[in-house]
């Protein structure tokens, strides 16, 4: 079956609140390389560009497999069924790389590449970057900008907001800002283009961890991975110090400077109360009627790691005496966030943890069984009177 990709009238507005899902993503290969795939089963549709050129993109959520941002994108594929003929200058197709910050609808996503090629044969068809393209992102779109007649192949695994369509009627759009495509939309057949390809493009592309050549360079990172996270130690407290804006949370400087070579940088912002999620079962959250710390890791270029930094870094908060032996810090993050509980430790008059990613951070209170309850009661009771034989 043929698919177009034809002009509608439907105005143009943005598609919101889409949370990409990876439908497969296949183990890394002993040299860390990942193939970012989204298809299903080996069935074909085989659609084609009509009435303007297209661009055709495929989304992955970097987050959720085996790579750590930054991710470094080698090359994109995309299986052409018949290329057009090569020695037509307007038969160009411009590949396209994007970084996606929240994982929504697309079209606020940046252009991080752009390279013109022609599709030589019929097949997988593989542009190779000359540099790799770096991806700071929690999701990243690869796509092709394709001239009219191109015909190319996609799964049939069903409607899917993996595969974003764009383009403008009689005329091209500028790929460097997605906004300015006057049609913009996945294929699930939802508004704004109510288009139903039935499927995902096969358009893959292959990532690895830019981590991965620094723990070849530097035998630092390569102790670092041999080594497990443990509970702080108690010299940590030597080198605490507390956040700005969180004057409850303090960090291990030693943490950033020294295990991590300064490469990554801790904030603390306070954050209203309400944003944070409700305390998990079993636990009570200090300071619940105020506000909450919100714990972001940058890298060196100043952006958000949305993933898990590579060494802990140990984050303290002070704790009563009652508390101390019942703390436990806790992380919410993901979507929805959830709370995430870190192997804790009682250090001084303060309650300590290795955190490896940022989020809502909070200092949690294990409440006592009922059995407990009881054996602090039974303690706590004064020894029974003894009465004197022979007394009335």
């Amino acid at each position: 079956m043929k698919m177009t990709v034809k002009p509608h009238t439907m105005v143009f507005s943005l598609i919101v609140g889409l949370i990409l899902v990876l439908s497969g993503l296949p183990a890394a290969a002993q040299d860390g390389r990942v193939i970012l795939n989204n298809n299903r089963g080996i069935e074909n549709n085989i659609w084609q560009i009509q009435g303007e050129r297209t661009l055709v993109m495929n989304g992955f959520d970097l987050t959720t497999g085996t790579l750590a941002l930054p991710v470094l994108i080698e090359n994109v594929s995309i299986d052409i069924f018949e290329p057009l003929p090569i020695t037509d200058a307007t038969n160009r197709v411009d590949v396209v790389v994007y970084g996606d910050a929240n994982g929504g609808s697309p079209v606020d996503a940046t252009l991080l590449e752009t390279q013109q090629v022609v599709f030589r044969q019929a097949g997988i068809n593989t542009v190779q970057f000359d540099e790799p393209v770096i991806v700071n992102t929690p999701v990243v779109w690869v796509g092709f900008y394709m001239p009219v007649g191109t015909e190319f192949r996609g799964d049939d695994q069903g409607p899917s907001v993996l595969t974003y369509w764009a383009w403008t009627p009689g005329t091209e759009f500028n790929i460097r800002d997605l906004s300015t495509a006057q049609q913009f939309g996945p294929s699930d057949g939802s508004a704004p283009l109510n288009f139903n390809i039935n499927g995902v493009a096969r358009i893959t592309a292959t990532g690895r961890s830019a981590f991965l050549e620094q723990v070849e360079e530097n035998s630092f990172l390569n102790e670092v991975n041999e080594t497990s996270i443990q509970e702080p130690q108690a010299q940590a407290a030597d080198v605490l110090t507390n956040y700005n804006q969180c004057p409850d949370l303090f960090f291990d400087t030693a943490d950033v400077s020294v295990s991590l070579r300064s490469s990554v940088s801790p904030a603390c912002t306070t954050v209203e109360s309400w944003n944070a999620p409700p305390s998990p079962a079993g636990f009570t959250r200090r300071g619940e009627q105020f506000s909450v710390y919100d714990l972001t890791f940058y890298n060196d270029d100043g952006q958000a790691i949305a993933d898990r930094v590579l060494v802990p870094v140990s984050h303290c908060f002070p704790a009563s005496e009652a508390d101390r032996p019942r703390g436990v810090i806790g992380v919410a993050y993901g979507s929805p966030r959830t709370w995430d509980f870190f192997p804790s430790a009682e250090i001084g008059n303060l309650v300590c943890a290795e955190v490896d990613r940022g989020g809502n951070i909070a200092l949690f209170v294990r409440e006592l069984s009922s059995e407990e309850i009881q054996a602090t009661a039974n303690a706590a009771a004064p020894p029974p009177t003894a009465t004197p034989e022979g007394g009335s």
